[in-house]
């Protein structure tokens, strides 16, 4: 019994023994884990650092190059609007060109006018002649088109103000259409002026050459010399009319939208 009781204790010491060695082996592999940890924490921490970086200097580099882009872009954009400016404006310096021409001439006619009237009748009927010449001109300027064309698309002057005409190229008109022909109280001449596009100058000068009653053999009863020229060419006719007109009534006719006509 004695002997039982003396042995108890050492196998008691035994295996205190083993369970301070297993828990020092435990505390060892538990350390290992800890400095793992750390480790990996210490890697992801570096890793996460450098992707930073990279990605700042990448994100710099792409400013960099996409602010030069960006500057070209601006400076390509800025030049055409530049373009279409000028463009845009173009036209409308070209009509305050032909307005202010128009305005001159004017003031020109009525110098001419007023000196014309205060020599009255007598003397002076060359005068009060060559005035009302002058201001029996028409002119058109400046044809703007974006339309589709048609034959009996037109602009010209009528004696008559009528409506329910579909055209100009009828009696008691003269007038040119698009493609360039021209008509003389519905009928086509032989002589053609150059077609009618965007931008075209059409101009219209009238002048009466027979007041009164002309030759029956004519077939009228007034006669007006018109001359119209376009594109650096003209034409020049005698406008026989029934009878004489007081005024005469400038017309267009188009059958596309898109057409646009300054008159002056």
């Amino acid at each position: 019994m004695r002997g039982a009781m003396e042995l108890e204790p050492e196998l008691l010491l035994q295996e205190a023994r083993e369970n301070v060695e297993a828990a020092q082996s435990y505390r060892r592999e538990l350390g290992h884990r800890l400095e793992g940890l750390r480790e990996a924490r210490r890697q992801i921490k570096e890793s996460a650092s450098q992707t930073r970086d990279v990605l700042k200097q990448h994100f710099n580099d792409l400013k960099g190059t996409l602010g030069k882009l960006l500057d070209e872009r601006l400076v390509t954009l800025l030049q055409e609007v530049d373009t279409i400016e000028q463009e845009t404006i173009k036209p409308l310096d070209d009509c305050q060109k032909l307005i202010e021409h128009g305005v001159n001439t004017a003031e020109d006619l009525v110098r001419e006018g007023e000196i014309a009237m205060l020599g009255g009748v007598g003397e002076e009927n060359e005068k009060l002649w060559s005035f009302t010449k002058k201001a029996s001109h028409i002119q058109l300027d400046r044809v703007e088109t974006v339309g589709q064309p048609d034959r009996r698309d037109s602009i010209g002057v009528c004696a008559e103000k009528q409506d329910g005409y579909d055209s100009l190229q009828r009696d008691q008109a003269v007038c040119i259409s698009t493609n360039g022909a021209v008509f003389v109280n519905g009928k086509e001449m032989t002589n053609q002026l150059p077609a009618v596009t965007s931008g075209s100058t059409v101009t219209f000068d009238i002048e009466a050459v027979t007041l009164g009653t002309c030759n029956n053999n004519e077939g009228g009863h007034f006669k007006l010399r018109v001359t119209i020229s376009s594109n650096n060419r003209e034409v020049v006719f005698d406008w026989l009319l029934d009878q004489s007109c007081g005024s005469l009534y400038f017309g267009c006719s188009f059958f596309y939208p898109g057409w646009k006509v300054l008159v002056f």
